[in-house]
């Protein structure tokens, strides 16, 4: 099995603008890759809302220094939509934690640490 990357989120009680901007700056490394993880593990719901906001940053660069670029500009239908990503993944029922640990459980011999 190929080694890949996912990034666990949290749901924190953060303002809803805090935390879009949390995700798109610090996850940025696995843009590339987390939605493919996401769909791997069994995250279906969430990887088409990461999907979205990945789409919303209005660049095919997914550097990190592509989206740091993105993220320090201002632009308001850009934050409406990842507002949206926001909500839609504050809502749904899918727990990335419970995917990922039935994914390790299931497939251990080819997990790495």
């Amino acid at each position: 099995m190929e080694a890949f990357d996912i990034a666990v989120l949290d749901r924190p009680s953060w303002p809803d603008e805090v935390q879009v901007d949390c995700v798109m700056v610090s996850s940025r490394e696995f843009a590339p890759t987390i939605v493919d993880s996401l769909q791997r593990i069994g995250c279906k719901k969430i990887a088409k809302i990461t999907e979205r906001a990945i789409k919303a940053l209005g660049t095919s660069d997914l550097t990190a220094g592509a989206i740091d670029a993105v993220m320090a500009s201002d632009d308001e239908q850009r934050l409406a939509k990842l507002n949206r990503c926001n909500n839609s993944y504050y809502k749904s029922a899918e727990s990335i934690a419970e995917q990922l640990l039935a994914f390790i459980t299931t497939n251990k011999a080819g997990v790495r640490f």
